[in-house]
């Protein structure tokens, strides 16, 4: 499966690559969402990848564990922090950098499949509220299946990377066209 072989390599990304990966993700997505926004052919390309990430999400997170691995439940907020400042292990803050960039695809393709019509921030609350009961959702199956740990930190990088990739959604499109007005100005002024 493309999924299977996809993540080691992704997960493997440092900090730095995963963001440059992001960014260019980011605005190919969303130079071609404004391209072809009236696209109904378009709209059902996006609820697809829509669906497809979902059903990624949860190979990752409920599909690729075995029924007892750990079955803890930690419900204070940013405990994962406290940890490493306390010596924990390093590798928690990679996790939950990759928690965020999880439900980041999440949040650009439910804004971007959202009615144009309705106000930015509607559109970003109802994503947010989506992402937060698909990620509350996951960690209960966690919880009651055995699987992993089901953590409140787990909840809110997932909702940061939400909120993230909805504020990209409804953001770039206005910043690709202010650089674009900018070039233009700059290309006309130099001849």
């Amino acid at each position: 499966m493309i999924i299977g072989k996809l993540l080691p390599w992704v997960y493997c990304l440092d900090f730095t690559d995963m963001t440059i990966l992001l960014i260019i993700c980011s605005i190919l997505f969303c130079s071609i969402h404004k391209r072809f926004l009236q696209s109904r052919v378009w709209k059902l390309i996006v609820a697809v990848l829509l669906i497809a990430t979902f059903a990624g999400i949860l190979y990752i997170t409920l599909g690729t564990r075995t029924n007892g691995e750990i079955g803890q439940i930690r419900l204070i907020p940013l405990h994962s922090y406290r940890e490493v400042i306390n010596g924990g292990n390093p590798e928690i803050l990679r996790s939950n950098f990759m928690n965020t960039v999880l439900f980041y695809p999440i949040g650009l393709l439910a804004t971007a499949l959202l009615p144009e019509r309705w106000c930015g921030v509607s559109r970003c609350v109802i994503t947010i509220l989506l992402c937060v009961a698909l990620s509350t959702g996951i960690e209960y199956v966690q919880y009651i299946c055995v699987l992993g740990q089901c953590e409140i930190d787990d909840v809110i990088h997932n909702t940061i990377g939400a909120l993230a990739g909805s504020l990209t959604m409804l953001l770039m499109p206005s910043l690709m066209d202010s650089l674009s007005e900018k070039s233009k100005l700059m290309w006309i002024q130099r001849n």
